[in-house]
């Protein structure tokens, strides 16, 4: 059966609590919409997961956008008067908050537990290269900060294939995005087997969602029909 569907695309190593969240408010801010969903798109194997997309069930969705506008308050009252406002979206005159921003401020015991297998993975790495205490001081220094570096690898990656998928779902050549980024080429081609089984068609693409009663706003990776 065909859906209006919220789905945002993630090229990361799972889909994450704050993730269901994040599409649950995009649906609620929409008001078109009435399913919402996350893909995962592996960038290691170009496979899917089994179900391929995450979906939050319907009456779920109602129960994270309230707690979500909890957390909108404190937000408003503790962080936002002392957050910077550069990426904050206009409206009106004011500039709201970001949906992720907000959901920045959840404890992210997943995003910990990566950081920790990162300084682990530079140091096993680097094992060999350890001869001195010269040696063993510079690599312990940097392998405080391994995570970071991967992070901007995976940051790159996730908008190469965002833009990827934006220019294929707009009738653009894709394979000039991609370039010789494996990864990247990994996670579209799992996009690509997802889409023409489930007969996507687009609505909307990085649609700006701005809800003026909160004060939010967001940018949904694709709305439109979708057929499970």
């Amino acid at each position: 059966m065909s859906y209006i569907w919220i789905v945002d695309f993630k090229s990361s190593t799972g889909v994450y609590d704050e993730y269901k969240t994040q599409v649950s408010c995009y649906v609620k801010m929409s008001q078109q919409a009435t399913r919402a969903g996350v893909l995962r798109l592996d960038k290691e194997t170009g496979m899917l997961d089994d179900p391929a997309i995450v979906e939050v069930p319907p009456d779920e969705i109602e129960t994270r956008w309230k707690a979500f506008l909890g957390l909108r308050e404190y937000y408003r009252h503790i962080v936002e008067p002392k957050a910077k406002q550069d990426r904050w979206y206009p409206h009106d005159g004011k500039k709201y908050p970001t949906i992720t921003g907000i959901l920045g401020c959840l404890d992210k015991p997943a995003l910990v537990q990566w950081s920790a297998n990162m300084t682990v993975d530079y140091i096993t790495s680097h094992l060999s290269e350890m001869k001195d205490e010269e040696q063993i001081a510079y690599h312990l220094k940097k392998a405080k900060t391994a995570f970071r570096q991967k992070s901007k690898v995976a940051m790159d990656t996730g908008s190469i294939v965002h833009d990827a998928i934006h220019c294929y779902l707009s009738g653009g050549k894709p394979e000039e995005i991609l370039g010789t980024n494996d990864q990247a080429t990994n996670s579209y081609l799992a996009f690509l087997q997802w889409a023409d089984s489930v007969r996507l068609k687009p609505i909307a693409l990085e649609k700006v969602l701005i809800d003026p009663e909160h004060e939010i706003g967001g940018t949904c990776d694709f709305l439109g029909e979708i057929n499970l």
